[in-house]
């Protein structure tokens, strides 16, 4: 009689792709949310400075001179484009394991920013790496560390979410 090996099973390798995969896709939405509030507010800004009027849209506005709406419509323009990059980083609990780091590109042409994020986690064992990288609505996420280094990772990550 042979023995059954268990083959069903995902490597921890695997494991932390497939959460690091879903949570960059929750970020690249939450960023894109940010982006058109980003968009909105250029268009706002704009408008106001060519001499229209939006107070039929935003109420609020009336009996407030152009510089008062500008300067609102900047500063909310800036939180919303702050937000863009704060949504790549990692949740409290998780923060603590890692060093992230986030670069984008506004490549000519393209509507949609590129992203460059590096999660980076000391172990014990070694250094381990998830990267995620953007292109148009594509997402490409990279485990780099050896397997001792992965799975101690995968520890600490749980002890972390343990004590949060």
């Amino acid at each position: 009689m042979t023995r059954l090996d268990l083959t069903a099973e995902k490597s921890v390798r695997e494991q932390l792709h497939e959460l690091f995969l879903a949570m960059a896709q929750r970020s690249f939405d939450a960023c894109m949310e940010s982006q058109n509030r980003v968009n909105f507010y250029d268009g706002v800004i704009a408008r106001v400075e060519a001499g229209g009027d939006i107070s039929a849209d935003a109420p609020e506005v009336t009996n407030k001179s152009v510089a008062e709406v500008v300067a609102v419509a900047r500063k909310l323009r800036q939180q919303a484009a702050g937000a863009a990059i704060s949504a790549w980083e990692l949740s409290a609990a998780l923060a603590g394991s890692f060093r992230t780091t986030v670069r984008s590109v506004d490549a000519e042409r393209e509507l949609i920013p590129q992203f460059d994020v590096e999660h980076v986690a000391d172990t014990e064992v070694g250094q381990v790496r998830i990267n995620i990288r953007t292109w148009r609505r594509n997402i490409s996420v990279e485990v780099v560390g050896s397997n001792a280094g992965v799975n101690a990772l995968n520890a600490q990550m749980a002890l972390a979410a343990l004590m949060a």
